[in-house]
């Protein structure tokens, strides 16, 4: 587990990314978030809290993302804010 943000060192998000370092999509949502400067915290998918988060959110595939406790459909995510980098940041930050 590593709590990532784009400026503060907040430990208390409630954006979790759930995926691996090697994984490319999961890389691009990283740093998308780190260059808006939205706090999150990274979950290796392979740590044990990684594995259970994965269970509990029903995931399917990397990345996953938590916000506020529920599970967003990346995928969904992407669709709607291709249109509005603004939309992005109004549903992943506390703003």
């Amino acid at each position: 587990m590593t709590n990532e943000t784009g400026d503060s060192g907040s430990s208390d998000v409630d954006l979790l990314i759930i995926g691996t370092r090697f994984c490319r999509r999961t890389r691009k949502i990283v740093d998308w978030l780190k260059q808006n400067r939205i706090p999150f915290e990274f979950v290796d998918i392979e740590s044990e809290r990684g594995q259970a988060l994965a269970r509990q959110h029903k995931m399917r595939a990397a990345p996953g993302i938590i916000k506020g406790g529920r599970a967003i459909n990346p995928f969904d995510l992407l669709r709607q804010c291709r249109v509005s980098p603004e939309r992005a940041r109004e549903i992943l930050s506390d703003s």
